[in-house]
């Protein structure tokens, strides 16, 4: 397994205006790790819904929002092609 992904690597992921080459290695890094640690993915989803609901308490957790924890999950790992 990875190192552990930081607080702060995910707010900068969730926060990330741009969507820069940086943003998705870190993205990469985030979707492989969060994929084999129950931990992190729980500390990422849980951030990820607290920021969902700061921007909009009304709001449900859209699939297509590309940081969502349920599309993380799914998408394959650089390198990995989806069958």
């Amino acid at each position: 397994m990875t190192e552990h992904i930081t607080f702060e690597e995910m707010d900068r992921y969730l926060s990330a205006e741009e969507m820069t080459p940086a943003f998705f290695a870190l993205g990469a890094r985030i979707a492989a790790h969060i994929g084999q640690c129950g931990a992190c993915a729980d500390a990422y989803e849980a951030l990820w819904q607290v920021r969902r609901l700061a921007q909009d308490p009304a709001a449900a957790a859209p699939e297509h929002d590309r940081r969502s924890p349920a599309r993380l999950r799914r998408e394959p790992s650089a390198g990995e092609h989806r069958r």
